[in-house]
């Protein structure tokens, strides 16, 4: 039997019979190919026989395979996974909370879900729940920092780097260019919104611009393609570049300060918490404490057809994504009681409980319109 010490010092190996075979998929991208090749390399090295089968993706080819939670096929063991994320660090509710498991843990079954590790522990979602539904940001890091220490000690997965450090280039011949605070030039909404042409700026030729190009036309590359364009099923950055340029959230964040908040699709909002039935729009509270947003649309948006938007566009984004539910925007809406119009251009929006995270959740998804997207089933979508 060759023992822990041995292997250590590389004077044995274990015995990998019975054990069958890893299904690896490691990611193109460099950082985690590179990553990737050396845990399957050591796997391989430790048992002193191949062990890992090793299948090299781009995001597009594993999407189906990794984030796919219904049916659960367990076509995977080991990925080299990453994420965008944001200022705050609610991001551990979102991607590990047991609720958004699909119904392994207990929650709504998906096809598509944020937690598709199926990471399910009680102690977690405790912390988590508690960082969640913190009334400030300050105290919800308490709760936060407890969910992260269990999630370690877990091995909820196994962080490796943080790309916070990355630099990005741009041409120079685009002014309007937003450095955003945690992202850089990779926020692409923000830089796609304000790009504008440098006066006398003439693109170079390329395979792209045969005799040059354009110089009112801004090129995007993107390093993978899309894979849903369905605010339903979308769950990687690339399909959000594309989304996020078609439909727009009620509020947006300050690119430059992402602690302050301000209208886009709306005049005013308001938040206040209640319990019994909220006012004016008599939202029953199913707990102690409800929260009640109230949004005022603004009179001069239309939709690409030319149709206006209208509490109605609202009213079905936030129950669709959470009755379908949404893989990816399904955290922010899962406590969403009620939506309701309460007049010509106003929507009330109840959730249960009370959180600092509310307002940019329920304000920052991205509103699609009822009169198209409403001619599919909850099963189409």
């Amino acid at each position: 039997t060759t023992s822990c010490d041995q292997v250590a010092q590389n004077t044995g190996n274990l015995d990998s019979t019975g054990l069958g075979t890893v299904l690896f998929f490691i990611r193109t991208h460099v950082p985690r190919l590179n990553f990737g090749t050396i845990i399957a390399d050591a796997l391989d090295n430790l048992f002193n026989n191949p062990v890992t089968q090793r299948t090299i993706t781009g995001i597009t080819q594993v999407a189906p395979i990794v984030f796919k939670t219904h049916p659960d096929k367990s076509d995977w063991n080991l990925y080299t996974g990453g994420w965008f994320l944001g200022t705050f660090p609610d991001a551990l509710y979102a991607l590990f909370y047991s609720q958004f498991a699909s119904s392994n843990c207990g929650g709504k079954l998906s096809t598509f879900g944020q937690n598709y590790p199926f990471y399910c522990s009680p102690a977690f979602d405790k912390s988590a729940y508690a960082g969640q539904f913190s009334t400030t940001i300050a105290s919800s890091y308490a709760g936060f920092a407890d969910a992260a220490i269990i999630g370690h000690r877990d091995v909820m997965d196994v962080p490796v780097y943080s790309g916070s450090g990355n630099r990005f280039v741009a041409l120079d011949g685009f002014d309007g260019q937003i450095n955003v605070a945690g992202h850089g030039l990779q926020a692409k909404f923000w830089n796609y919104l304000n790009l504008r042409q440098q006066p006398g700026y003439t693109p170079t030729q390329s395979k792209y611009t045969p005799g040059g190009g354009d110089p009112n036309l801004a090129r995007i590359g993107m390093r993978e393609g899309t894979q849903h364009l369905s605010m339903f099923h979308a769950t990687t950055v690339w399909d959000f570049d594309v989304l996020t340029a078609l439909y727009d959230s009620m509020l947006a964040s300050n690119p430059l300060n992402p602690t302050q908040v301000f209208d886009w699709m709306t005049t005013s909002h308001t938040v206040s918490s209640y319990s019994g039935s909220s006012p004016g729009s008599n939202i029953a509270c199913p707990v102690a404490m409800c929260t009640l947003l109230r949004f005022n649309l603004r009179n001069d948006i239309n939709w690409h057809d030319g149709q206006p938007v209208t509490p109605a566009d609202v009213i079905f984004s936030i129950l669709k994504y959470r009755d379908i539910p949404s893989a990816n925007l399904q955290p922010s809406v899962v406590d969403v009681v009620n939506a309701v119009q309460v007049g010509t251009k106003t929507v009330d929006v109840a959730l249960k409980g009370v959180s600092v995270f509310f307002e940019l959740n329920i304000g920052g998804v991205p509103i699609i319109p009822s009169h198209i997207w409403g001619a599919f089933s909850n099963a189409q979508l």
